[in-house]
């Protein structure tokens, strides 16, 4: 087998250049880089994460609305995707009064 590279490179890496009996060349992979040289990225604890506390956004009016349409009887049982439609065809009835309101709630 012929090494034209024995010592390891700059980088750490040795490269082999294996020739079989029937002529073929092939180049082997490098091998994986030292774990030691490897970059690690700074990964916060659960601990960390828990101490930074972000203030949960405002609900927007569409959002109070729906909240508050959600729990009426009529919507129990019934997928979310169903309750947005009816919720949606209530909210695009309601009074510009009632929308403001529901702004306001904000």
């Amino acid at each position: 087998m012929f090494s034209p590279n024995q010592n390891n490179n700059q980088r750490g890496y040795a490269y082999t250049l294996n020739i079989n009996y029937d002529g073929d060349k092939t180049l082997a992979p490098p091998p994986p880089p030292d774990p030691k040289q490897t970059i690690r990225f700074d990964v916060k604890s659960d601990e960390e994460r828990a101490r930074k506390v972000t203030p949960p956004r405002r609900q927007n009016a569409w959002i109070i609305y729906r909240k508050d349409k959600s729990k009426l009887p009529e919507f129990r049982g019934k997928h979310s995707s169903e309750v947005s439609v009816k919720i949606r065809e209530m909210w695009n009835n309601e009074s510009k009064e009632e929308t403001r309101r529901m702004d306001e709630a904000e």
